[in-house]
């Protein structure tokens, strides 16, 4: 009886959390983001601030993750990027990743990009890139250029001349690089999130790519799962530097 009523109020508190997540946006807002590359095979983090915000009823900041270039903060829970890289399946996570690509690539047109109907509140963005080819250079910036104001176009509700600009500036040069700032504000209805998940993880499963992983909620509980035993790492390793750091 006792078990039944702890399962119970477990079911209702998960009711409750998707309930509030319902009636909840997400902004995402970068700050003043740098990267860049001297070469295609290498990309540079210079700097940057990402802040992932919930807020219920557009309102009120019920959580709260910041991304910088060395680690995340979360509920005041710092976990260092280096150290929690360290634990990760590095040859997984570049299959899965190259697997990911290859399934955007060849169903892009599939994706019903619809239901995230993003609202960009604040966008500015300068790109100075260069290729091999000087006229696939002259290509590029056209299309960039040109896809960046179908966006903007398309997910800005009030237009503010001081708050959306973007400048993308060729350099023919002959060689491979990018230099990339950005600073934004989207946010995002759950409920559109939740709706385009659905769809996208039903695509998901029908593609030969993933077949042979089935996207099950226990196959989602095992990865939070991975992830809960890398933190542990994380956190028995800050432990063992404290330790050593208070010997000497």
């Amino acid at each position: 009886m006792i078990i039944a009523l702890i399962i119970l109020f477990f079911v209702i508190i998960l009711n409750l959390f998707i309930i509030i997540l319902f009636f909840s946006n997400i902004v995402l807002n970068v700050t003043d983001a740098e990267c860049y590359s001297t070469n295609i095979k290498s990309i540079v983090v210079e700097r940057g601030k990402i802040n992932l915000q919930i807020y219920l009823f557009n309102k009120i900041k019920i959580l709260n993750i910041k991304v910088f270039k060395t680690h995340i903060e979360i509920l005041g829970l710092k976990i260092n990027l280096k150290k929690f890289y360290k634990f990760v399946d590095k040859e997984h996570i570049y299959r899965k990743s190259y697997q990911f690509y290859r399934f955007i690539k060849d169903n892009h047109t599939k994706i019903n990009l619809k239901y995230l109907k993003p609202t960009i509140n604040e966008f500015n963005m300068n790109l100075f890139f260069s290729t091999d080819n000087a006229i696939a250079t002259s290509a590029l910036t056209v299309s960039i250029s040109t896809f960046i104001s179908m966006i903007l176009k398309k997910f800005i509700k009030k237009y503010k001349k001081e708050k959306y600009y973007y400048k993308v500036t060729p350099k023919y040069i002959n060689t491979y690089g990018f230099n990339f700032n950005l600073s934004s504000s989207i946010s995002f209805s759950t409920i559109n999130l939740f709706i385009f998940a659905y769809e996208f993880l039903r695509l998901l499963k029908t593609n030969t790519l993933f077949e042979k992983e089935k996207i099950t909620i226990s196959s989602g509980i095992n990865r939070v799962a991975e992830i809960l035993r890398i933190l542990n790492k994380v956190r028995e390793l800050n432990e063992r530097e404290k330790v050593n750091n208070l010997k000497y």
